[in-house]
């Protein structure tokens, strides 16, 4: 009897902890120091949920403490790279392209010979690849690309794009010509 009531403060420790630390792990996800408080902050509670749950009987306290900061750190780790995850992407230009630029006319709708759609950003919708060194000097590389046509449908396409004077990728017209 002594054991069963032992083994269900236990469980609710387990379960207090591993609520606690996703939790605080998920309210703390903005910076790194951040996330390390928050796996202090759930080693902390979860050591406090032992304690409470098992009046106050050590190992409770070292299982609700070691589950806590085990499952913060899970969640800290998983947080992280998510982060680092969207940086690499805020950071990787290549995403959109930028409007073709040498579309005729100053009507964003107008079309040019090709059916492409101006005065719209097509998205890449996969990884790049490797950059390719123009005579001229330009950087290019070839990207599987979503292509809004004429018609309002939207086509995936290789694409060829470079970096353009501006900074920003662009359709390759022509050769080594950019919008």
């Amino acid at each position: 009897m002594v054991r069963q009531d032992y083994m269900k403060k236990l469980v609710i420790v387990l379960v207090v902890s591993v609520f606690t630390a996703t939790l605080v792990g998920c309210a703390n996800m903005e910076t790194r120091a951040k996330r390390r408080a928050g796996i202090k902050q759930g080693l902390a509670v979860g050591s406090a949920a032992g304690y409470a749950a098992c009046d106050g009987k050590p190992r409770c306290v070292i299982a609700g403490a070691i589950v806590g900061a085990v499952i913060g750190g899970f969640i800290a780790r998983h947080l992280t790279a998510q982060d680092q995850s969207n940086i690499a992407h805020m950071l990787d230009n290549t995403r959109s392209v930028a409007p073709m630029a040498w579309c005729s006319g100053s009507n964003a709708m107008s079309h040019d010979v090709r059916g492409l759609q101006c005065g719209n950003t097509n998205k890449v919708i996969a990884s790049p690849g490797p950059m390719i060194m123009q005579p001229s000097g330009m950087q290019c590389r070839t990207t599987k690309t979503e292509v809004l046509l004429a018609n309002g449908t939207i086509e995936n396409a290789d694409q060829v794009i470079c970096k353009g004077e501006d900074g920003k990728w662009h359709e390759q017209v022509a050769d080594d010509q950019t919008a």
